[in-house]
């Protein structure tokens, strides 16, 4: 094993000094920040009881771990679905995997282009709404944003777990299939009792996949709003962008230090999930 690890580290060197200089260098150095200020001096934990108490802050965590309940299950449960369909049609499985994957390696700003010529008030959902003498809806502001989020998050996302799960599906051991319907297994036993334990390593991954995505939806919510959008899209990636940019270091420091560990945990949690799945 040691022989193994010293081949490798060349390998691994160029990523791990990239993750010490952009990712884990920066987090150490951030930390007195949240403590301390060039202008106020010692701070303690001030910083962090404010940031606690602070309604944005508050409104930022809400809707970020909404949109990590709604992103994930309907992502998964759609590419499952796709999945499912694909192994059923096997001969056209190639392209339509193909298709499906597509708007995951579209840029987001192209993404959001065609959304905004879709959605926009006077755009082309819009126009048709008004031709059938419907009432025109607001899609990119309000209350109706957050489906719309939703919604591109979906068709960029889904297409990628698509791959994922539909290789995995299609080795399943013909064996495994032929005895469980010889025994007079339908689809849905068929799924439960030999799709499925074939899946679970793969959707374990996936679903912390999903979850890591699903917490940098800010990108989306920030290019469809910009830095101050509607309440219901405000998320805590907003926050510390706001606190960041009007230069309040401490509270933006310290929201990073309360949310840091809440991250960490949930996706240690679900790694050790895909360890139990595996065994």
């Amino acid at each position: 094993m040691r022989v193994s690890m010293h081949r490798a580290l060349p390998f691994f060197a160029p990523s791990l000094a990239g993750l010490l200089v952009f990712f884990l260098g920066p987090l150490a150095l951030g930390l007195p920040f949240s403590v301390w200020s060039p202008a106020r001096g010692w701070l303690g934990p001030g910083p962090f009881l404010e940031t606690l108490r602070n309604p944005m802050f508050q409104t930022g965590l809400e809707n970020s771990a909404l949109f990590l309940v709604l992103c994930v299950p309907a992502t998964l449960g759609l590419a499952l679905g796709f999945s499912l369909w694909l192994n059923r049609a096997r001969s056209a499985a190639k392209w339509l995997q193909s298709l499906l994957f597509l708007p995951y390696v579209l840029p987001t700003v192209c993404a959001l282009f065609a959304f905004r010529w879709l959605l926009d008030y006077g755009g082309v959902v819009n126009r048709l709404r008004d031709l059938f003498g419907l009432a025109q809806v607001a899609f990119l502001s309000g209350a109706a944003l957050r489906g719309t989020v939703l919604l591109l998050f979906l068709w960029k996302n889904t297409g990628f777990f698509v791959a994922f799960l539909s290789t995995r599906l299609l080795s399943t051991p013909r064996d495994w299939i032929e005895a469980a319907r010889l025994d007079g297994a339908g689809p849905f036993r068929r799924f439960w009792a030999v799709y499925l334990p074939h899946l679970r390593p793969t959707l374990v991954f996936a679903l912390v996949l999903c979850a890591v995505q699903a917490m940098e939806i800010f990108r989306e919510c920030y290019l469809l709003a910009g830095s101050y959008p509607a309440p219901e899209v405000y998320t805590l990636q907003h926050y510390l962008y706001n606190r960041f940019h009007s230069g309040d270091y401490a509270s933006a420091a310290a929201a990073l230090y309360l949310i840091l560990p809440v991250s960490a945990g949930m996706v240690l949690a679900l790694l050790k999930g895909e360890k139990y799945a595996e065994a």
